[in-house]
């Protein structure tokens, strides 16, 4: 139990230095590149005071250890969302509501998830889940493969990460016909990434990079960087499970990172590295999230009506919601955000909470079926990627069918341990 307590201080002091080394880097690079996009120093007392109790407030809560699926929903929340968040809320003078919205919903979420909440159902499995789902899975990334060459898209073939929107549209003409699409999304979403996590699982190490290999095919095809983050999610996953499972290490491996960004770009004015550290993964979802509420809180909300309820609610403006909010933003950019933001640009508090409502019943299901022991990161690595998605870059309906993750819950269920009959129980 003592070190227990002793691992969560280590952990909450190093998720402060975290936060301090996010807040030097948006003073020192951020506002300094980024200022014509809306990044401004205009530091507030009062926002840089709520900001700070908020962190305390979560990293109070914050777990001991780090085995369960909520527990890493909390972990990609805090490090992705809120951080983030509380320091652009700070330094940049933003908005109360997106902020306090945010922080209560993921808050809520994981405090929701500890409970012993659920009915027991049992859940006849099919026989011979996992030789369907590896079939599948392989069927779908030959086919991808196949369909790559017969297209053309493999003419475009490219891995330089600055040329990828020189070829990204071209491709998915190619490639993306029809209920292709789906497919084609789902390969490299879903099926290949669940093929290279059984390999890891299973020690086939040969197996592993080859079909690792064809995951950077994929990029190559897609022009898609983040085709690359399920294979990083799944090696990540299973480092903190097998080799360094001192969780407090991470947010200073981060703080590390950020500022080794920084001192690349001060030394050899290289700004590749604080572009993907600083600016791109941590400060634009978080100024996405201020411009989702800014716009929907003066306009009309859409009412899923570019979505399911299509048929009965006529959608109110000439472009989708992401093309929406990059015009607002000025760039011209589909700015796509995660459940907070598309769920306020539905239907505003209740966007939010319904969407928060759904994304607890789905972690709840995958809980139960979730892989014991050492070997559960082998589930969350199936799903840490499409949790990722939800919380920084796609709405959650849009996660759930379009990206894959709804077979991604599937294929968890299928090679559950337990393949003659399952039941749910409420976890403790």
């Amino acid at each position: 139990m003592r070190l227990m307590k002793k691992a969560k201080l280590y952990f909450c002091l190093n998720v402060i230095l975290y936060r301090v080394s996010l807040e030097l880097l948006y003073v020192l690079f951020v506002v300094d590149n980024y200022a014509s996009l809306g990044f401004f120093l205009t530091p507030n007392l009062e926002n840089y005071f709520y900001s700070w109790i908020s962190l305390f407030t979560f990293l109070a809560f914050s777990p001991n250890s780090y085995q369960r699926v909520r527990e890493f929903f909390f972990l990609a929340a805090l490090i992705l969302i809120i951080v983030p968040l509380s320091s652009l809320y700070a330094l940049g003078g933003r908005d109360h509501l997106p902020f306090f919205s945010s922080s209560i919903s993921i808050l809520g979420i994981y405090l929701i998830l500890k409970l012993r909440l659920g009915p027991n159902v049992r859940l006849n499995l099919i026989k011979y889940g996992l030789p369907t789902s590896l079939f599948l899975s392989a069927a779908a990334v030959i086919y991808f493969i196949a369909w790559s060459l017969i297209s053309g898209a493999i003419y475009n073939f490219n891995l330089d990460p600055m040329r990828v929107y020189d070829y990204r549209g071209t491709n998915a003409a190619l490639m993306n016909v029809g209920l292709l699409t789906y497919i084609n999304s789902w390969a490299f979403k879903v099926f290949n990434p669940f093929l290279i996590s059984f390999s890891l699982l299973k020690k086939r190490y040969f197996l592993l990079a080859f079909l690792s290999i064809i995951q950077i095919f994929m990029y190559g095809i897609t022009a898609q960087k983040s085709v690359l983050l399920p294979p990083m999610a799944i090696v990540a996953t299973w480092l903190m499970y097998n080799k360094f499972t001192k969780i407090y290490y991470y947010p200073l491996l981060l703080s590390f990172f950020i500022i080794f960004s920084y001192f690349i770009y001060f030394a050899f004015s290289q700004p590749i590295l604080a572009y993907i550290f600083g600016w791109r993964v941590f400060f634009v979802p978080a100024d996405l999230t201020f411009l989702y509420f800014q716009f929907f809180i003066e306009n009309e909300f859409v009412y899923w009506s570019n979505s399911f309820l299509a048929s009965l609610i006529d959608y109110p403006y000439d472009v989708d919601v992401s093309r929406l909010i990059g015009d607002f933003q000025g760039t011209g950019w589909s700015a796509n955000n995660g459940f907070i933001s598309t769920g306020f640009s539905n239907a505003g508090a209740l966007g939010v909470l319904s969407y928060s409502v759904l994304l607890i019943i789905i972690l709840k299901a995958i809980e139960q079926f979730c892989y014991q022991g050492r070997d559960a990161w082998f589930t969350i690595s199936i799903i840490l990627p499409h949790i990722i998605s939800v919380l920084t870059s796609v709405d959650l309906l849009t996660t759930l069918l379009t990206h894959g993750f709804f077979w991604a819950i599937i294929i968890v269920i299928l090679v559950s341990k337990n393949n003659s009959a399952h039941v749910f129980r409420p976890s403790a």
